[in-house]
């Protein structure tokens, strides 16, 4: 660590104790490899690395910060003079990789970079290779939105849909829709491809998934003879990889190994009915080669977008209700025109307005509040739409507020804990007829039904198809106030 005055203490990892390091030398900047092999950039500027206990100076070149990749024993730093990205050589010499400048580096094992610079922005490199190692080049071989139809994209069968809804899902208004595990019929596979001179392929798409209960997943596939049989490339399970009604991006590489100039990439729906679906849409492929990078290719740092630079927020009060707060900051320095707040409940199928705001002036900076006083029980899901002065339109991910409703007395449940079968006394609503559900302590729905108007004084509910656990059964006699309770699934 770094002490006081720029000393430098080591910490004996038996004894537990600090060792003060050559005084001689003091730092502003550290970074270490995991055995212990510590480089600074002293409060003179030059880089030190650390050796027998006393530092050694790396040549003449100063920097701001430097950064240590433990995957590759490459040392990065930014230079003192304008913070332009270095690569220490080795002999005391540093050469330059990139223009672009940071006043802050960290270097990830994989040898990527990440700088902050001055307007504290984020940048980051996704090929840190120094000149002279080997380079990845990639150009987009499809870019599909599914706005004219299906482009190099075939539908697998009565499980796969091109939606027109404008849902928001990705770009434009269209996109695919995959339902149920039906093998091939609830997939969407490319055209062959000819990929077999290619290093690694990359695939981008977005999704969101609509009913899928944990343990349901969707795949990413390829094959390499046509399509006669594929190999799973990578796998999103639901409650893992991703939350229902929330969109998501992925970015997957596919390996030489899995190309040849017979190649199909498929997606792939593993559901358990027509009612969990994954919305796919603007999916974009890339082939990429490897090389020596040359002199002339430096180092390209990216800006990191944020999807979401302003902060949405949705918060249960005490009484029931759902407190919604929307902090806009412009990046761009764009007008606001109005603000919706928009809510959906878990049952519902189409958002509405609940809200809409008029700033009261054109600052880039605003706060805008609401508070929703009728969500229904169960899971409420809000978005915030924001439309500019200059037309264009913004739409935020999903947030959601679970109302669990007040439990009342009256419904007796036995056995609890139950087992396969849960009786219910219903003394209470006869002649009623009464909707439940039974839901997770997460709030996921994993059974409904219907007790008719004839139902008699106990009723029977079958947990056979349940894991142990906590629930919770909802239950909405007609005319009544809805009752719920807890029961807890214990099998032998």
């Amino acid at each position: 660590v770094v002490g006081d005055g720029g000393v430098v203490y080591r910490r004996n990892s038996t004894l537990f104790n600090w060792t003060r390091m050559d005084p001689a030398v003091r730092a502003k900047k550290l970074d270490v490899y995991v055995d212990g092999n510590a480089w600074i950039v002293g409060t003179d500027g030059f880089v030190y690395q650390l050796s027998n206990d006393r530092w050694f100076r790396k040549g003449t070149f100063k920097a701001r910060d430097i950064g240590i990749s433990e995957g590759s024993d490459n040392i990065w730093a930014l230079s003192e003079s304008d913070g332009s990205l270095y690569f220490y050589e080795g002999n005391q010499v540093w050469s330059k990789q990139s223009d672009q400048t940071g006043n802050h580096i960290s270097v990830s094992d994989d040898n990527r970079i990440w700088v902050v610079d001055g307007g504290r922005r984020i940048l980051f490199s996704e090929c840190a290779t120094p000149r002279g190692g080997v380079i990845v080049d990639c150009e987009t071989l499809s870019s599909e939105d599914f706005e004219s139809g299906f482009g190099i994209w075939n539908d697998g069968g009565g499980d796969v849909d091109r939606l027109n809804n404008g849902d928001g899902n990705g770009s434009g208004s269209n996109s695919i829709r995959l339902r149920d595990n039906s093998g091939a019929a609830s997939s969407l596979f490319s055209d062959v491809l000819d990929l077999g001179s290619f290093n690694e392929v990359k695939v981008s798409f977005t999704y969101r998934a609509d009913g899928m209960e944990a343990g349901e997943d969707f795949f990413l596939e390829v094959s390499t003879n046509g399509g006669s049989s594929y190999t799973i490339i990578e796998e999103w399970n639901s409650g893992v990889e991703f939350q229902n009604l929330v969109r998501e991006n992925e970015r997957v590489t596919i390996p030489s190994a899995n190309l040849s100039d017979n190649t199909r990439i498929r997606f792939r729906c593993d559901a358990s009915g027509n009612l969990d679906v994954i919305v796919i849409d603007d999916i974009v492929i890339e082939t990429c080669g490897r090389r020596l990078q040359g002199p002339n290719d430096p180092i390209e740092l990216a800006l990191i977008e944020y999807s979401e630079p302003n902060d949405f927020r949705a918060t249960p009060t005490q009484d029931q209700q759902a407190e919604l707060s929307y902090h806009y900051n412009s990046q761009d320095g764009k007008a606001v025109k109005q603000v919706a707040f928009q809510w959906v409940h878990m049952d519902g199928e189409d958002f509405e307005n609940i809200a809409v705001i008029s700033p009261e002036s054109v600052e880039s900076d605003q706060q805008f509040y609401f508070v929703h006083s009728t969500p229904e029980i169960g899971k409420n899901y809000y978005q915030v739409v924001t439309e500019y002065e200059d037309g264009t339109v913004e739409i935020s991910d999903f947030r959601f507020v679970d109302i669990v409703a007040e439990i009342e007395s009256g419904i007796r449940l036995f056995p609890n804990p139950a087992q396969d079968v849960l009786k219910i006394d219903m003394s209470e609503y006869m002649g009623k007829e009464i909707h439940y559900f039974i839901s997770t302590s997460q709030g996921e729905v994993m059974k409904h039904g219907n007790f008719d108007l004839n139902h008699t004084e106990e009723v029977d509910v079958n947990l056979s198809e349940l894991n142990n656990g906590n629930y919770f059964i909802y239950m909405r006699p007609e005319g009544s106030k809805e009752v719920v309770e807890q029961f807890v699934i214990l099998k032998k």
